[in-house]
């Protein structure tokens, strides 16, 4: 009746994301709800330069999610909608994840 990701969409890597929706749309009873969390980048205006590989994000996949690969909401939401998915809402917890970031940063520090 229920699914929820939390955590790990982050690591499916972007190619692997068209069967994962498939495969979550497949399991989940018709009328279920799909909870889906997980870490966005901004997007950039077209897909290919969203898709560059900047500094900022180098930085994100090399210290917070090694291998992973992170999308935007936009791509998210294209993917839900593209494998049957019905969006009721979308939360942007951006600044609430930043505070989390330079906490975890300033108590690692602190240690060394």
């Amino acid at each position: 009746d229920k699914i929820s990701s939390i955590g790990m969409f982050e690591h499916l890597g972007l190619a692997n994301h068209a069967a994962y929706f498939s495969a979550v749309h497949r399991l989940l009873k018709p009328g279920g709800i799909y909870l889906h969390h997980a870490i966005t980048r901004r997007g950039k205006g077209s897909t290919r330069t969203t898709l560059r590989k900047g500094a900022e994000y180098k930085a994100l996949i090399k210290y917070i999610f090694p291998g992973g690969e992170v999308d935007t909401i936009g791509m998210t939401l294209g993917n839900l909608e593209a494998h049957g998915f019905l969006a009721y809402d979308v939360e942007n917890l951006r600044e609430h994840y930043a505070r989390t970031c330079r906490l975890w940063a300033e108590r690692l520090q602190a240690r060394f």
